[in-house]
């Protein structure tokens, strides 16, 4: 694997025209910039932690929440039905 870009052009010259084995190797990033499966696997573990810490934190503060505020919807609405009916 060529690890710089003009290593880069060289190796695609032999095989494609000039032009293009330039313009291919201007657009290439340098072999440092450029992620790699472990980079990508660790990227993708802190997503799921974080993930995973959105979700206990949802279970944790807005379940309750909205249990809340739909018992206390429940609660009004069973009054009003209890006071029409009582006329």
């Amino acid at each position: 694997m060529a690890s710089t870009n003009i290593e880069l052009y060289e190796a695609l010259k032999r095989d494609l025209n000039e032009d293009a084995a330039r313009m291919i190797a201007e657009v290439v990033p340098p072999t440092g910039e450029l992620a790699t499966k472990t980079d990508i696997a660790r990227l993708e573990a802190s997503l799921a932690s974080l993930g995973k810490e959105f979700g206990d934190r949802m279970l944790k503060y807005f379940v309750p929440l909205w249990i809340a505020v739909f018992g206390a919807l429940g609660s009004m609405i069973a009054l009003l039905v209890v006071s029409f009916l009582g006329r």
